[in-house]
C-alpha cells in the first residue's frame, strides 16, 4: 500500500468513525425505522391525522418530489380543515387520497444512510410494481427517534 493510499484510508476511517459512534448511541436504527414506517402506514390507513403529525419532524414535511415544505402548523391546519395535504394522505369526501393508496403497499425497501456529521437518515420506498406508482418516505434519526421529513412521488 502506498503512503497516499494509507493516508486516504485513514481519512476515510476518520470520516466514518464519528458517524458509527453517533449511530450506535441509539438502539437498533433499522428496527426502530421499521416501527416508524409501520406507524406511518397505520396512521394513514386509519385516517388518524393526530398520530401522523406525531411522526413529522420539527422542520415540517416536504410533500411530493418537488413539493413545498409544509410546517407542522400548516399540516395541522390542513388536517383540521380536511383539505390539501389531508386529502392526499387520507380519505377525503369519500375519495381515497393518492398517497394513501401508495402507502398501503407491504414490504417496503429500506436504506439507511449516515452523513459525514453523523446524522442518520432512512429512505423507504413503497412500490406497486411500476416506477410511476411508488412513494418514497424520508426519515431523519433525531434524538433516537425517527422523524418523517419528506414524502416523494414521481
Amino acid at each position: 500500500m502506498t503512503p497516499m493510499m494509507i493516508k486516504g484510508t485513514i481519512l476515510a476511517l476518520g470520516l466514518l468513525v464519528p458517524a458509527a459512534v453517533s449511530a450506535q448511541t441509539c438502539p437498533n436504527p433499522t428496527a426502530t425505522l421499521d416501527q416508524a414506517v409501520a406507524k406511518t402506514q397505520a396512521a394513514v390507513k386509519s385516517n388518524d391525522a393526530t398520530a401522523f403529525l406525531t411522526l413529522v419532524g420539527s422542520q415540517g414535511l416536504m410533500l411530493g418530489s418537488e413539493g413545498p415544505q409544509a410546517s407542522k402548523a400548516q399540516l395541522s391546519a390542513d388536517f383540521k380543515a380536511k383539505k390539501g395535504a389531508y386529502c392526499e394522505l387520507f380519505t377525503c369526501a369519500g375519495k381515497v387520497g393518492r398517497l394513501k393508496k401508495l402507502l398501503s403497499v407491504p414490504n417496503p425497501a429500506k436504506r439507511l444512510n449516515t452523513a459525514r456529521n453523523g446524522n442518520v437518515f432512512g429512505i423507504v420506498t413503497l412500490s406497486r410494481g411500476h416506477a410511476t406508482d411508488e412513494v418514497e418516505l424520508s426519515y431523519a434519526l433525531v434524538s433516537c427517534k425517527w422523524e418523517l421529513t419528506a414524502i416523494g412521488t414521481l
